[in-house]
């Protein structure tokens, strides 16, 4: 971990110089207060994507989509056993879902993102 943390603090006292002529003061203290400064607040909602004809329709015809992302496949893990295993305290690093969404132009990938907080919402409510 340390020597992780030193190499990254060189890349970034090469990439920040804080005085041009030759001093570079990046600490960690440094780069805690530039993240906390220039992060979007918790509180804020992520900005929509969406924001054009369209964008107020209710969300329907997704339940595939949802049983998938929750559920997971025969042979990949859903989210469900992810959200169990952290209720439980449980740490494998095997139960990492990764979705992958892919599919032709207009048939609705954006929205599924922007919804997917939702039904998982919905699916931990529900379960």
């Amino acid at each position: 971990m340390f020597i992780l943390t030193k190499f990254v603090l060189r890349i970034v006292n090469h990439l920040i110089k804080v005085d041009v002529s030759q001093k570079y003061i990046v600490t960690p203290e440094y780069i805690l207060s530039w993240v906390q400064k220039y992060r979007r607040s918790t509180y804020e909602s992520p900005p929509k994507h969406i924001s054009t004809y369209g964008k107020d329709f209710k969300f329907l015809g997704r339940e595939e989509t949802k049983e998938r992302l929750w559920n997971g496949t025969l042979n990949k893990n859903g989210v469900k056993k992810r959200y169990y295993a952290f209720l439980n305290k449980i740490i494998d690093r095997n139960s990492h879902p990764i979705p992958f969404i892919a599919a032709g132009p207009g048939t609705g990938k954006t929205r599924v993102l922007e919804e997917s907080l939702n039904m998982m919402q919905q699916c931990a409510e529900n379960d």
